[in-house]
């Protein structure tokens, strides 16, 4: 019984791990996504460039409205 305890502990650890990756990956991504969508910005500001065209079909469903992307940008980036 107890190796049926301590497996279920190190399980619950290893669980633990992939949950604050997945989460880290999560806020990584769209940290990504906002500098990205500030650089759009940037760039469509700056005159003499094309605004960038991103097929929305490529976006994840949960994304968000892409043109949005610049308002979801981190301040200091």
């Amino acid at each position: 019984m107890e190796q049926c305890a301590c497996v279920e502990r190190e399980l619950d650890k290893v669980l633990q791990k992939f949950l604050t990756y997945g989460q880290h990956c999560e806020r990584s991504l769209e940290e990504l996504l906002h500098y990205v969508g500030q650089l759009r910005a940037e760039l469509a500001s700056a005159g003499g460039w094309p605004p960038l065209q991103v097929p929305c079909d490529s976006l994840p469903e949960d994304m968000g409205d892409p043109k949005l992307l610049s308002d979801r940008v981190p301040e200091g980036r």
